[in-house]
């Protein structure tokens, strides 16, 4: 990766270069500030550039929130495009929460709802989410590896390098992106 924060021997390194180079991350100038949760506008314009680089038809109807201002302007269609495909639907007074902190069972939840699964039975158990809450589980493909006696922690917020690895973007070193139809 490109960015003055991200060592050579991160574990993420690797994740963050792939997504950088293919446009879906941007970080912030010359950092990528890994050590920062990612908001929940911020995950929402990821997902939608992956989308939109895979071509996917995108709804006409978007979904206007209550909070639909607090929401900055490079998010802004990103966030109604998503809610309008019922990617992300918000909290149940209207509102986005735009500079929240996605928690590892939002994410899960968005990422599978991006890619097409819509049942429990869809996906492979994750131990970080509750699937009574609605969210789903990540594929195992996609999962996070835990160490300690108990791995489990969802309401836990995601930070930036979490998000580049659960896109899986790879880097080659030297060659490029993997085609769209293989982000997710």
């Amino acid at each position: 990766a490109n960015y003055t924060d991200v060592a050579d021997d991160a574990w993420y390194n690797g994740f963050v270069g792939g997504a950088s180079a293919y446009g879906i991350i941007n970080g912030y100038g010359e950092t990528f500030a890994p050590n920062s949760p990612i908001t929940r506008q911020d995950a929402a314009l990821i997902l939608y550039r992956i989308i939109t680089k895979n071509e996917t038809a995108l709804p006409e109807d978007k979904k206007t929130f209550e909070d639909a201002q607090t929401i900055s302007e490079y998010a802004a269609d990103a966030v109604a495009t998503l809610g309008g495909m019922g990617i992300i639907n918000g909290y149940e007074d209207g509102t986005f929460k735009p500079e929240g902190e996605v928690t590892r069972a939002e994410m899960c939840k968005m990422i599978n709802l991006t890619l097409g699964f819509t049942d429990v039975a869809d996906a492979v158990g994750f131990p970080d989410v509750s699937h009574e809450s609605g969210n789903l589980p990540l594929p195992e493909h996609r999962r996070f590896h835990h160490t300690g006696p108990d791995s489990r922690h969802p309401p836990k917020s995601i930070q930036n390098p979490e998000m580049s690895a659960a896109v899986r973007f790879p880097h080659t070193p030297g060659g490029s992106p993997p085609p769209c139809t293989r982000v997710l």
